[in-house]
Formats: C-alpha cells, structure tokens, sequence
C-alpha cells in the first residue's frame, strides 16, 4: 500500500491479478497498526537490583509509562536470568477477541543498532521503523553489541508485549540506565468494508 500522491489522502493497494475481471470489489480491513512520531523515555535504577541477578526471579511491576491512542504502555516486569536482565513492556488496550492484528502481527521492536545498519542501504535510508529502542547508563555508555538482544515478542490477554535482555556484565557496571522508546506503535480495530465498481 502506497500513497497516490505527496499529498493525497488516498491510497493505491496493488495484489495479484484475478482470473476474470469482476463486476465488484469488496474489501475488509480488519485493524491498522500505526507508527508514530511519540516516544518515551524511562530512568531505570539498575544498583536497586544487582543483588538478584542470576537468581531466576520474575519480578511484577505493573508501572504505567505512557498512553497512545486507546491503549496504555507498561512496564510490565523484569526477568533476573542467567545471563541478564529481562525487561517486559506491555500494551494494554481493549479489542475484539478474535481479531486480524492478533493473528498476523505483534509489536514488533528494533534495536537502535539495528536501524542504524539498515539506514546504510537505501531501501530502508527513510523507513519509520517501530517501537526502536535505545540505552544508555548514567555514564552516557551504550551496551555493546552482545550485550543487549532482543528477547521475543508477542499477545496476552491484556495486549501485545515485546521484552528484551542486557547482559549482566553491563547491568552490573550500571548504576542507572535510560531507556528512550521512539517511534511508538498502537492498534486500530475495525473492521471496515468498502466497496467498488469494476471497469472494463
């Protein structure tokens, strides 16, 4: 899907040729994902929670940290694993039970490095990726590269959640860090029908 125009309000969806051209065209759209200009920015107390690294403890916090369109972030927990600090970011919103978005997609997340190696090819120079995360600690140090991964992504009863890992040597030489969220995402449920008039 694509805009007909700079500024045009109106979209083009191209999708594989029918075998016969038909009279009419019905389309469903069940729900939109959006990505947005909004960003968030969250300071963590890492000293607070050395003691229990590596303990394998589920930890809830249940911390609001903003609202975007109908549906509110959380931070929801933190995970003390083996190798690092998990931390869990929820999106509560209302929906339909069963619903498209659900089924096809989740929030997806991206790491700043990551957006950072795809601006270099041309495809991807403009491309509003979603929910990109960045860290920093007090000192104003960045994880390395093996020292932050993402750790999985996907639906709850209350929303869709995405969580990700640092590792516990950078934890530990952490006494705060800075989490920044930009280019936030949130859901809009349908379904909307539209209808149209084939042309020979």
């Amino acid at each position: 899907m694509e805009p007909t125009g700079e500024e045009s309000p109106y979209y083009r969806l191209e999708f594989d040729a029918l075998d016969t051209i038909p009279s009419s065209v019905t389309i469903e759209i069940e729900g939109i994902k959006l990505v947005t200009e909004k960003e968030l920015e969250v300071k963590l107390p890492l000293s607070d929670f050395h003691e229990l690294l590596e303990s394998r403890e589920d930890m809830a916090i249940d911390e609001r940290l903003a609202k975007i369109g109908d549906g509110e972030i959380y931070l929801d927990s933190l995970y003390f694993g083996d190798d690092g600090l998990g931390i869990n970011i929820l999106e509560k919103q209302e929906r339909p039970e069963d619903n498209a978005l659900d089924r096809i997609s989740t929030r997806s997340m991206t790491l700043k490095s990551t957006v950072e190696n795809a601006s270099r090819d041309d495809l991807y120079k403009d491309w509003r990726f979603p929910n990109v995360i960045s860290i920093t600690n007090g000192e104003g140090i960045e994880p390395d590269g093996d020292q932050l991964r993402i750790r999985g992504q996907g639906s709850t009863t209350e929303g869709p959640y995405f969580s990700f890992e640092m590792k516990n040597d950078y934890v530990r030489s952490s006494k705060v860090i800075d989490l920044t969220l930009t280019h936030l995402t949130y859901r809009i449920y349908g379904p909307w029908i539209g209808e149209g008039v084939g042309r020979e």
